[in-house]
Parts: C-alpha cells; structure tokens; sequence
C-alpha cells in the first residue's frame, strides 16, 4: 500500500505492527530500508516496511559536455564533499553559453520540465537541514515550511531563476524535457531517477548526483517521491506463517522477466549508466533516501505549495510570507491526506 493509506488503516486499527511478527527483525538496517521504517513507526510500533526506498529525485549532468567546457564533475565535487548549493550555481553558470550577449542564452545551464515544483523546488526544500514535511516518531506530518532552513532553499532557488541559467519555458513534458538534455539545450535538469530510461537514445555520457546541500545540511539526502510499502493486516488468520512467507518474498522476490527488474545492478552497468562513478553514487543514495511525504498528499503540493512557489518566483511575495501565508491551509491539507478523524 502507499504511505496515506497506510496511515489512514494504522489509525483505524485494522493493521498488525510488523515488529509483533516472529522471523521480521525491523531494526536490521542492512535488510530493512530505514528511512521507510521510521516513518511508519508510532509509539514504537512499525505498521509498514520496505527493502528499498529508491532514490528519487536527482540532478542529471552531460558529463560530456562538461568536459568539452572544462567544467569540473559534479559527481568528483559530490565525493569530495564539496558539493553545495554555491557550487551548484556556479556549474550551472558556466554552462549557460549567451554568445551574442543578447540576453537570451543558446543554451540554459539547467532546465526544467512542468513538473518543476515537484522535481526541483519540493525536493530542494529538503537540502538544506530540515524535511519540508516530517512524522517525527511516526505522529501526524508536520509542515516546516516557516523554518528559515527552507526559507534559505526557497530564497537560493528564486536566485537561480533571476541570474537567468534556468530555461524559463515552463511547458516542457518528461519527454521533451528529456529530449532537450539528451540534445545538449541544457547541461544539468533535475528529476527522478528512473528517468534515465528516456536516455537510453543520448549520445552524450551523462551522470547523477544527488541535489546539493545547503549550508545548514551534515549531508546530502534524496527525496523519494514513491512511497510503497509492506504492511500486515489484523485480519491475518496466521500472522506466523504470513512473517515468513513476507519474509521469503523480501529475500528472494519473484522473477518478472524484466532485466531492470529482476538484475538491476547488471543493468544499470551495462545498459543506463554512462558515467563510471554512477552506480556507486546511486548505491550511497539508497542510504540516504527518506520519503517525500507531500507527494503522498497532492492536494497539499497543488493547492499549497505550488501557487506559494509560483509567487516566490514572480516577485510578488517573499519566501517567508508566502510559507506563512499557508501554514495554516497546510495543517488541513496534511489532516485530510493522513490523520484518521476520530
């Protein structure tokens, strides 16, 4: 099931905490995704798990490009640590190529697809300290929006949009935006992972990173938009048995005759990936993945966030007044995406 459903049958009482379950060792990091744990867990009780959590949001590069404009890797600065919001902007700089300075570049050092709120400015407002939502303990979300730490994120990113190194064509779908970075109209576009099916045709190498981290970030996370998880019911006539055959199903799944599937590590070398430093980096990822709760309540980001944003970057408000400005709205929006009424 998905996260809100999940929540909305935890407070119903309908389901068994897995941690009762003989054979399911819950605090076994190495299994069990923990990020995924401690977001279904309330007064210590955890009502969902998964084996992975899979990276969700990342920034794509032209490492081919790149190295034509002698522009350094972001996958060397991501390794060295040193990759931060101000070294992001100075990368996206120098690959925004205006030739006859007319004010209009030939080609935009990132660019964006409609989706942009959900693949970039959401996922930033975790970069830099704080979640933009969390469940702390496994309670009810909570919206952090007010905090100065996504205020900062906010205010970087309306920076990025007025030095002009953003495409600002708004209208591109996954595929067109796909097309534009696979034909060198942009260096670096942010979206999730399994996006790199699109570039199965691009000529280019291209790579991933995680987005950067703000100043007040200890490290780099991805934001996973997809939040699947395995729960049990109370209805389970045989909750022992079922452990077990939960348990076989995480250790040995079925297989689907799909390569990505069923062997993805051997795909992404020999099929996706074109940047030799990518699969360790989207190995490191999946141990610093949390998931992205308002994408799990999309009344909230259409309603909420996205307008909020809209106004940020059309100077007609500020990062803080318009986070404040939907504080309140936020605590219905978040009630009716996942808190059971009484």
């Amino acid at each position: 099931t998905d996260y809100s459903h999940m929540m909305s049958y935890r407070d119903a009482d309908v389901l068994r905490p897995i941690n009762e379950l003989k054979n399911i060792d819950v605090s076994n990091t190495e299994k069990w995704q923990p990020g995924m744990t401690k977001a279904c867990t309330k007064n210590d009780k955890v009502y969902g798990i998964n084996t992975t959590l899979t990276p969700g949001i990342v920034m794509f590069y032209n490492d081919t490009l790149l190295k034509e404009l002698n522009i350094e890797s972001p996958a060397e600065l991501y390794k060295q640590g040193k990759w931060t919001w101000s070294e992001f902007k100075r990368l996206v700089t120098k690959s925004t190529i205006d030739n006859n300075g007319d004010g209009t570049p030939e080609m935009y050092g990132m660019a964006l697809c409609r989706w942009s709120s959900l693949n970039f400015e959401m996922p930033m407002a975790y970069t830099n300290g704080v979640n933009l939502i969390d469940a702390p303990d496994g309670s009810d979300p909570v919206f952090n929006g007010t905090t100065v730490n996504v205020q900062e994120s906010l205010a970087f990113i309306k920076d990025m949009f007025d030095a002009n190194i953003i495409d600002p064509n708004w209208d591109l779908t996954s595929e067109t935006s796909a097309n534009a970075f696979m034909t060198r109209k942009c260096a670096f576009m942010p979206q999730q992972v399994n996006w790199w099916g699109y570039l199965l045709e691009m000529e280019d190498d291209y790579g991933f990173v995680p987005l950067p981290k703000g100043p007040r970030a200890e490290d780099h996370i991805s934001v996973a938009p997809q939040l699947v998880m395995f729960v049990s019911t109370i209805g389970c006539e045989d909750p022992d048995t079922a452990s077990l055959i939960f348990d076989l199903l995480m250790e040995r799944p079925p297989k689907t005759g799909d390569p990505a599937l069923d062997d993805p590590d051997n795909y992404l070398k020999t099929v996706l990936i074109r940047e030799e430093n990518t699969l360790d980096i989207y190995k490191d990822l999946q141990n610093k993945t949390i998931p992205c709760l308002p994408m799990a309540a999309p009344s909230f980001a259409w309603s909420c966030w996205l307008p909020a944003v809209d106004d940020i970057l059309a100077d007609k408000t500020t990062p803080q007044a318009a986070m404040e400005s939907i504080a309140e709205a936020s605590k219905i929006y978040l009630k009716e995406a996942f808190v059971q009424e009484e």
